[in-house]
């Protein structure tokens, strides 16, 4: 494991900066699939929505770190302002990203499903990185196990969770990606099969995950949130179907 990255006298983490490589990756393959993906969607709304999703989550996430945990900065009120990746609240800058890039989409007219269609590669790629962040910093550490390609962390030999998602990542990169099609996908389905694939290797990944928090004391609750991502994705995909199979059978009477 490669936590820290040191750089001279400064110490970089490792995991921070695999997830930046992400997104600049991801938006970079996610714009060069544009074309075959939609074109309802210009490059430049793709990253501007990307940049100001990024920028409100980033702005968000460390705001409501402050604002439930004010004793962490009492005294020194400065410190709030200065980048600390562990004192982040990782909820709710997910929700104010997804707010920020809703109300964007919004303003600029860009319809719902294309836009998420071109944000899938960038989700991909992202998905892949934090796969190897994690590796990286030992963290979503597998269960003990003795089977020959288990990896030695945290003073045991585990389950490689962090390989077995970024293998997984990348077989759905290859399967999202445009052009592995004869038929292009009706829009949303893209997504949406991204959506249920992602669902479906969390849902058996977790299953070897040394950690998690536990519903019930029984059900694991990461399991439990995939289970029904996974089945709203699959009943949108086929309800997507049906709705653009009506939408052609009416265009040609």
């Amino acid at each position: 494991m490669f936590p820290i990255l040191n750089i001279g006298p400064l110490a970089l983490q490792t995991s921070g900066l695999l997830i930046l490589a992400g997104i600049w990756l991801g938006i970079t393959i996610s714009e060069k699939s544009l074309p075959k993906i939609t074109r309802l969607i210009s490059a430049s709304n793709l990253y501007n929505l990307v940049f100001l999703s990024l920028l409100a989550g980033l702005i968000g996430g460390r705001f409501i770190f402050v604002l439930l945990h004010p004793e962490a900065f009492r005294g020194n009120w400065i410190s709030a302002f200065i980048p600390n990746t562990q004192m982040f609240d990782v909820s709710g800058g997910l929700i104010i990203a997804l707010i920020a890039a809703l109300v964007y989409s919004q303003q600029k007219h860009l319809p719902f499903w294309a836009t998420l269609d071109s944000l899938t590669p960038m989700l991909a790629v992202i998905s892949i990185f934090i796969g190897l962040a994690n590796l990286a910093s030992g963290n979503a550490y597998g269960t003990p196990t003795n089977l020959p390609w288990g990896i030695e962390l945290w003073g045991a030999t585990r389950h490689p969770t962090q390989i077995y998602h970024i293998l997984s990542a990348m077989v759905i990169l290859w399967l999202i990606i445009p052009g592995k099609t004869i038929h292009p996908y009706p829009s949303g389905i893209r997504f949406l099969i991204f959506l249920s694939c992602t669902s479906f290797i969390l849902l058996l990944i977790d299953t070897f995950h040394g950690e998690g928090a536990l519903i019930l004391d029984r059900f694991r609750q990461v399991q439990l949130f995939a289970l029904v991502i996974l089945g709203i994705s699959v009943h949108q995909i086929f309800k997507r179907k049906n709705a653009v199979s009506g939408e052609a059978q009416n265009a040609s009477t």
